[in-house]
């Protein structure tokens, strides 16, 4: 039986719509084709995982692979408004594991600034290729399953190296050049605890819990 028109029409709007949302160089080129893609579907998911491997912000990556693609909802009125919705589902699906896979992949050249900030992201990968592990095939779930134990290795050598974040509470108000020195014995750090803990007034250090790093 051959679908009618408007399910490829629904179909394009949703790669569109997908593509807007984006944003990169290979998006806007799928956006573009989209009537053409929705024809070739194994070039279209090629083309989505790339569109999403250029984002680089691990912010928008660990978005899109909570949410996936923000689509409108289909009334479930008919047959055919069923497959327009697995349509939908499959590329949210698509955008879901392609930012996962691309956030993983991020974490192999991000440079961490200390054990915390690496072990948040190691957690962070590791639960999104939980998600995605359990609405994948066999060849799906073994792959993310090695791609999870890559992550986890790769992230546990680059702890080794980082410096431990402890936490310490100053008694009193004081400027963070006196708390620096009181640390560390250097005031160079001094900027280094404003910006990590976010002190709008260096010069009076509140006397609350500080994140500083050994």
């Amino acid at each position: 039986m051959t679908a009618p028109s408007y399910i490829a029409d629904e179909a394009a709007k949703a790669v569109v719509a997908i593509a807007d949302e984006l944003a990169t160089p290979i998006a806007r080129e799928m956006a573009a084709e989209a009537v053409a893609l929705v024809h070739t579907p194994a070039t279209l998911g090629a083309r989505l995982v790339a569109a999403v491997a250029e984002i680089t912000d691990a912010g928008r990556l660990a978005s899109l692979a909570d949410t996936g693609a923000t689509l409108p909802a289909v009334p479930d009125t008919t047959s055919w408004r069923r497959v327009q919705a697995k349509n939908q589902e499959a590329l949210t699906e698509l955008v879901r594991g392609a930012a996962t896979v691309a956030l993983a992949r991020r974490s192999a050249i991000e440079d961490y600034i200390d054990r915390q900030a690496a072990t948040e992201r190691r957690r962070e990968v590791s639960d999104r290729l939980d998600d995605r592990s359990a609405y994948a095939d066999t060849p799906t779930f073994t792959a993310f399953r090695r791609l999870r134990a890559a992550v986890s290795a790769h992230v546990a050598r680059e702890v080794e190296a980082l410096p431990r974040v402890t936490t310490a509470t100053p008694t009193a108000v004081r400027p963070s050049l006196a708390l620096s020195y009181a640390i560390y014995g250097d005031v160079s750090r001094a900027g280094e605890i404003a910006a990590r803990n976010r002190l709008p007034r260096p010069g009076f250090v509140p006397a609350r819990p500080l994140e500083l790093v050994e």
